[in-house]
């Protein structure tokens, strides 16, 4: 790995060469590593060999095995230009990550442009280079997520939760009320409470699997929250 990869290159192409110098040296001027050598001779043809393992993956792995390769590729292989590499790659490795957020947001009509999902993306390569005790920040010119457009995308969910038709809901929520089971009635009730008289308690709902939680605040705005900006989005 890393300049001794370079170094095996040089040593398959260069004839003669004696030393470390005569490999490193290009036109008669020594280079700074082999790496920089292998630039000068046009071996590296700009990490076309790097573009072309995602392409090839991108015929049959999952995008969270892309992601894993896009991380591994940048860590271990001295990718050259990695910007260029997250350019060339990020649409192979997006591709799950909506669905992904509209089932965290159980909000199925949820979009994103261009913009939004390159920082859902980001997240997704961070966290994966963070198991790798790495990050965005030791690589040359890459991007890394902007904390700021992904408030903007919170705000739009929030907003586009709150559009709904006021009299539809009134009727949903007046035939789903009816039917709550007394467990479920005692934790409504107890929460409207709380809203009406302005109270401001907090509630923390739990039982196991098919006890009828999500069916108390079906059709609530819920807002989950975390300590870090990222889990919390």
């Amino acid at each position: 790995s890393g300049q001794l990869y370079y170094l095996r290159i040089l040593v398959n192409v260069v004839r003669g060469a004696r030393s470390y110098d005569e490999l490193q040296t290009v036109d008669g001027e020594k280079k700074s590593s082999f790496q920089e050598a292998c630039h000068a001779r046009g071996l590296l043809e700009n990490d076309k060999e790097w573009h072309q393992a995602i392409n090839e993956a991108n015929q049959w792995a999952t995008p969270y095995q892309l992601r894993h390769l896009f991380v591994l590729i940048l860590i271990y292989c001295e990718v050259a230009k990695p910007v260029e590499f997250w350019e060339h790659s990020w649409k192979a490795l997006f591709e799950g990550i909506l669905e992904q957020k509209r089932r965290d947001f159980d909000f199925p009509h949820f979009n994103c442009d261009e913009k939004d999902l390159k920082q859902y993306t980001l997240i997704e390569i961070e966290i994966i280079l963070h198991h790798h005790e790495s990050s965005l920040t030791e690589f040359a010119d890459m991007p890394t997520p902007d904390l700021n457009i992904l408030k903007e995308v919170k705000n739009r969910l929030w907003k586009q939760e709150l559009h709904y038709n006021v009299t539809e809901e009134m009727k949903e929520h007046m035939k789903l009320s009816a039917t709550l089971n007394t467990d479920q009635k005692k934790v409504y009730e107890a929460v409207m409470e709380s809203v009406n008289k302005k109270l401001g308690k907090l509630f923390f709902l739990y039982g196991p699997g098919g006890t009828g939680k999500t069916y108390v605040y079906k059709e609530k705005v819920v807002i989950p929250v975390a300590s870090s900006g990222i889990a919390a989005l």
